[in-house]
Order: structure tokens, then C-alpha cells, then sequence
């Protein structure tokens, strides 16, 4: 078999609306993608994996019975210890985006349950492997995520709480603030959906 050391494989994919998921960049090109799977948490289109299957069955499985909504990301983690994984910037699949499913739901309070299970699983994870995990940094992601879910969910008092905690913390960011004002401003919302048609 070709590249014995390579474990997984995942690619780009559209979106049945038509637009792209494209990762824009492959930060791990010599296939490494441990300890970053863990402390950064890079994303990977799930729909698009392939795997080894001597590999998959080496996993310890630490995941079960922890109770977290998301089993790829745990699954990612220890794949990502035993292997190499390529990405290829090819659209092999296409996603249709549910109302309600484990990432995405129109219940906001589920939707930054969610943002915390990835935490929590990043955390374990690093804990087990001994990797150093900052999560400094990530707050202002997190709570950029969170006035995005606000602002697709029409959510305004949701978006004032914690768009004042994140203030109040010094964690805004340019694309926070957005979020913030397209929820307050639903116009908004719809001038940035056609920037990103256009790029």
C-alpha cells in the first residue's frame, strides 16, 4: 500500500446551497496533525473521511461513555496520535445543513453547549497525551461564535448578554462586533451573506 504512515484522509465539500467549504490552507502539509487536532481543534469535513481500518481499530475509544454530543472530534484526536492525516483541497461531497442536529440547532442555549463539549474534549484529550493547552486565545473565537449563532438565530437578547461579557472582558473582536450589530440590524445580516456568495 501507498504511504503506509498515513492513517486518514479528508477533503473540501459544498454545501447543497451551492457554497463552498474550502479549509483555505492546509496547516499541517507534512501530515502531523498532532498535538494541533487537540490544541487547536482544526476542522475537518467528516462527510469527506476515509480511514484506515487497522488503524481505527487500534484507537483506545476514550470517548466512550463520556456523553458528548460530537463523535468526530474525540475520534480526530486519537486517530490523529496513531497517524498522519492528508487533506486534499478537492470537493468530494455535498452537506445539507439540518435545523437541528449535535452542531447545529435553532435552540441557541444547545448550540453553546456544544462550544463547551469542544472544550471539554480538547481539554480531556489534552490532559491524557500531556499537551499543553491554551485556551487564552480561544475565548475571543468563542465568543465571536457565539454572537454568530446570535446572529443567524435573530437572537438580540442573547447577543447583548454576552457581547457585554465579552466586552467586559476585552475579548471583541472586528468579526464579534459584526455579528453583533447584523443581529441588532438584520440588514446587516444579509450584506454580509452576499459578500461571502461573492468571495
Amino acid at each position: 500500500r501507498f504511504h503506509p504512515d498515513y492513517g486518514m484522509v479528508h477533503t473540501d465539500y459544498d454545501y447543497v446551497n451551492g457554497r463552498r467549504k474550502h479549509f483555505r490552507e492546509n496547516p499541517n502539509e507534512d501530515g502531523n496533525w498532532f498535538p494541533r487536532i487537540v490544541t487547536e481543534g482544526l476542522p475537518i469535513g467528516t462527510l469527506t473521511v476515509m480511514l484506515r481500518k487497522e488503524l481505527y481499530d487500534k484507537i483506545p475509544r476514550l470517548y466512550m461513555g463520556k456523553g458528548w454530543p460530537m463523535g468526530d472530534l474525540p475520534l480526530w484526536c486519537e486517530l490523529a496520535y496513531l497517524g498522519k492525516i492528508k487533506y486534499i483541497p478537492e470537493v468530494t461531497s455535498k452537506y445539507r445543513l439540518l435545523k437541528n442536529s449535535a452542531s447545529h440547532s435553532e435552540d441557541i442555549n444547545k448550540m453553546i453547549a456544544f462550544k463547551d463539549a469542544c472544550i471539554e474534549v480538547r481539554q480531556f484529550y489534552a490532559n491524557y497525551y500531556g499537551v499543553q493547552l491554551y485556551l487564552d486565545g480561544y475565548d475571543q473565537y468563542y465568543y465571536r461564535d457565539i454572537l454568530r449563532f446570535t446572529c443567524i438565530l435573530h437572537d438580540i437578547p442573547k447577543a447583548k448578554h454576552y457581547y457585554k461579557i465579552a466586552k467586559s472582558k476585552d475579548l471583541l473582536t472586528i468579526q464579534t462586533r459584526i455579528y453583533y450589530y447584523a443581529t441588532l440590524f438584520p440588514v446587516l445580516e444579509k450584506l454580509i451573506g452576499l459578500v461571502r456568495e461573492i468571495h
